[in-house]
């Protein structure tokens, strides 16, 4: 019989939690709406900047193009290659954020003729 009222009691403990807690209590028991000012500007496409840089990838060797942030931090960044019927034998060996708040890509060569890749850095500009 304990064990009953106990959990009896837990329940109506828990469902009378929930129901003030929730956007859907009968009388509005939550928490006061905030109304303080935001703490940073959200992020539109106005506070995202691209900067990219291109290299040549010659025959046999490496390429390694890399782009830095001219204003605001690095966030991502992506490589892409020059359109080149011999993709497949020219690889990408290194990607990512640099330690310079830029992007790097690392490419090797290995068709029979040069190409170009490019490293493209996204930058969060700060909110003006």
């Amino acid at each position: 019989m304990k064990t009953v009222c106990a959990s009896l009691f837990a329940f109506v403990l828990g469902l009378a939690l929930v129901l003030s807690c929730s956007d859907d209590s009968p009388d509005d028991a939550d928490a006061a709406v905030c109304d303080c000012a935001a703490a940073e500007a959200p992020i539109t496409s106005q506070r995202l900047a691209r900067e990219t840089s291109m290299t040549s990838i010659p025959v046999g060797t490496g390429g390694a193009p890399e782009t830095t942030c001219v204003r605001g931090i690095a966030i991502s960044g992506f490589c892409q290659l020059d359109f080149s019927a011999l993709r497949n034998q020219i690889h990408l060996i290194e990607a990512g954020l640099n330690g310079s708040n830029g992007w790097r890509c690392q490419w090797f060569n290995n068709s029979a003729a040069a190409t170009t890749g490019s490293a493209t850095v996204v930058c969060l500009v700060p909110a003006e």
